[in-house]
């Protein structure tokens, strides 16, 4: 080989590696903003899944990004083990704009978050119908349990001001005792997962918000509230992506079951209570 063409070489060589070089810089430049994201992610499905506060918000706790678990709206992985119970029992009943949820000892406000006049509504970058169980069981939460009318959209937009949506999977779990106390509520963990513990207390006229894994209500993680409790001894629920599940009654051992297994910010069972409400376990 001549000089000339070693030189030819040495140059395509040298220009590669320049290449090389500047795509590495690039890569770095370009990933470094999502290294920070990732402090406020969670893990869904092994995929990471980054959120990005505002900078007046606080970022979640490690425990709880590491708990959280994808709330992403999806087919539950189990078909239901009764049908719709007799209008006796429990019903949905049209009042004006409303759907009121009866049976319990406290008449639920019931919102489904893929209602037509709000599911395609952004909760954050995602939508209500796909992720927002979160604020659609916490406005019916607040506007059966309050003087407040507030709806799906206006919760999950107050949400996201707060810092509880976490992008592309639902909401962080301290939207429950944040949203409570901001609307004059208290919310705490429940942490007996005894049956008889769990109809006492909604006997006595509690609610509580439910963290649910997978099984009848959920491929991932989803927010119900537990109503009531039949005269069987069942339980009634509020289930804010299904009219169908929230008129059957279910069995309490199901629900134990079925909790999630996350324990972030009470998680997976809370206890709604107003001021004057004195249950205590």
């Amino acid at each position: 080989m001549n000089v000339t063409g070693t030189k030819k070489i040495i140059s395509r060589l040298a220009l590669a590696s320049l290449v090389c070089a500047g795509a590495v810089f690039a890569a770095v430049f370009c990933l470094k903003p999502q290294w920070s994201d990732m402090i406020a992610g969670c893990v869904t499905g092994g995929t990471l899944h980054a959120s990005v506060p505002d900078s007046d918000v606080d970022l979640p706790d490690v425990s709880e990004v590491g708990q959280l678990h994808d709330q992403t709206s999806s087919p539950p992985l189990l078909h239901p083990p009764s049908g719709i119970c007799d209008p006796a029992v429990t019903e949905l009943l049209d009042q004006g704009d409303l759907q009121i949820l009866t049976g319990g000892p406290v008449q639920i406000v019931y919102y489904r978050q893929t209602d037509e006049r709000w599911g395609d509504s952004h909760y954050g970058s995602d939508k209500i119908s796909t992720h927002g169980c979160g604020p659609t069981v916490m406005s019916m939460v607040v506007s059966s349990l309050t003087d407040t009318l507030i709806d799906p959209p206006s919760m999950a937009q107050w949400a996201v001001a707060k810092g509880y949506w976490a992008r592309r999977s639902g909401s962080y779990h301290r939207i429950v005792i944040g949203t409570a106390e901001a609307f004059g509520l208290q919310a705490e963990a429940f942490t007996s997962r005894d049956v008889n513990a769990l109809r006492e207390v909604l006997f006595s006229g509690n609610i509580l918000v439910a963290l649910m894994g997978p099984g009848h209500f959920t491929q991932g993680g989803h927010f119900i509230i537990l109503r009531g409790v039949t005269l069987s001894g069942d339980i009634l629920i509020a289930d804010p992506a299904s009219p169908e599940r929230s008129l059957m009654s279910w069995d309490p051992q199901l629900i134990l079951d079925e909790l999630s297994s996350s324990t972030a910010d009470g998680s997976p069972l809370w206890l709604i209570k107003t001021p004057e409400d004195t249950f205590t376990e």
